[in-house]
């Protein structure tokens, strides 16, 4: 944080021929600017809070104002929105848009879709602290609250967005980089046996999350979580899905090492259970056809490109060496990042996720490579055609 006020006050600094605005002129082209980005998406700008009114107004006005005139001034905030809160700057809820949020995050095991918020059912379910009593009493009160803020499901994955919250002028979760449990940690046997370490009750099936328990930090008060679940395994009726999260053991993490070389952890108060239905559709999800599926003794089975992600099936040979991977392009040669993969129950297919096919793709490119080659060996190609949305 040091660093950024110092790249704020040599920016104040600079010298510029052009007259510099007033107060009252930086805050007109601010909030016509920011009024802007609204009507571009469609939406009505939201009214701030105290603290965000504060907020914004500390970050937004001084420094671009007086170093920067006109145009110059225009492209600065922009691209000041865009780089703290993206989220804003698509025109969405800027807490309540957690897919949104969390593609800015670069986690290898968390599918990446800039259309998933499109789909997704928005929703503003606050979770109930486990203790709370029927009596609405609670013997051990947290003072955070947990927030189912989005819900999607494709037939592939079922997918939640989360938020945990302190009130404005408690500043107890400011210290920390980010949220999670600790597995191995205090309490952790008892945490897994009571299904509170992020596991989802489907319909009363247990469905075990991709990524883990990860928020990501937004604010000083508050931090964003995406539950990944594959419902490969899922064997329950997906028209209505009665679902049921059981959370505790969260710990803040800061980006600093103990004596041991662990990350510097401390336990959060709290305990909460969440209960909602989620509702399965396909009807967004595209199949791919390919006019040769077998090729060198592979076959490509399936490919589905969803709005949230790619999945990709493909029958491997006898022969096919232990270092045998799929890798997925766009038409214009973007390599799509690969989230997880599954064999078949005798080892034959495997399917990959990928991260979600482009809107406008009408085309992919498949390629089974060899990843224990250098250069890569490839061992089989194919091109897939999508029908446009």
């Amino acid at each position: 944080m040091a660093d950024l006020h110092t790249f704020w006050n040599e920016l104040d600094a600079l010298p510029t021929e052009e007259t510099p605005l007033t107060a009252a002129e930086s805050d007109r082209l601010a909030d016509a600017v920011l009024a802007k980005v609204h009507a571009e998406s469609g939406e009505a700008p939201r009214k701030k809070s105290v603290h965000r009114a504060k907020s914004a107004k500390c970050r937004r006005v001084p420094v671009w104002g007086r170093a920067l005139a006109g145009a110059a001034a225009c492209m600065a905030i922009l691209c000041g929105v865009n780089t703290v809160n993206p989220a804003l700057a698509e025109g969405l809820p800027f807490v309540g848009d957690v897919f949104s949020f969390l593609n800015q995050y670069d986690s290898k095991n968390q599918l990446k879709s800039d259309r998933l918020s499109g789909y997704a059912q928005q929703t503003a379910v606050p979770a109930v602290p486990e203790s709370q009593s029927e009596t609405g009493e609670s013997s051990t009160a947290s003072p955070y609250t947990l927030t189912l803020n989005q819900v999607y499901c494709d037939g592939l994955y079922l997918r939640i967005g989360l938020t945990l919250t302190a009130p404005d002028g408690n500043d107890s979760l400011a210290g920390y980089d980010w949220l999670a449990q600790d597995p191995g940690g205090e309490g952790w046997i008892e945490i897994c046996q009571e299904q509170a370490d992020g596991t989802l009750l489907a319909n009363g099936q247990a469905l075990y999350p991709q990524n883990g328990f990860v928020f990501e930090k937004v604010d000083d008060h508050t931090y964003a979580a995406a539950m990944d679940y594959d419902l490969a395994d899922y064997n329950g009726d997906t028209a209505a899905i009665d679902c049921q999260l059981t959370v505790a053991g969260l710990t803040g993490v800061q980006n600093a090492y103990d004596a041991d070389g662990s990350y510097l952890r401390t336990r959060l108060d709290g305990r909460w259970k969440l209960n909602f239905t989620a509702s399965s559709g396909d009807t967004a999800n595209r199949i791919g056809t390919v006019s040769e599926p077998e090729v060198n003794g592979y076959t490509l089975s399936s490919v589905i490109a969803a709005p949230g992600e790619t999945r990709v099936t493909v029958q491997l040979s006898a022969d096919t060496p232990e270092g045998a991977t799929l890798q997925l392009f766009s038409a214009d040669g973007q390599k799509l990042q690969c989230a997880s993969s599954r064999p078949s129950a005798d080892s034959s297919a495997v399917s990959y996720d990928f991260d979600a096919a482009p809107a406008d793709a009408a085309g992919l490119t498949v390629k089974l490579v060899d990843k224990n080659t250098d250069p890569l060996v490839e061992l089989a190609q194919w091109d897939v055609s999508l029908p446009t949305e």
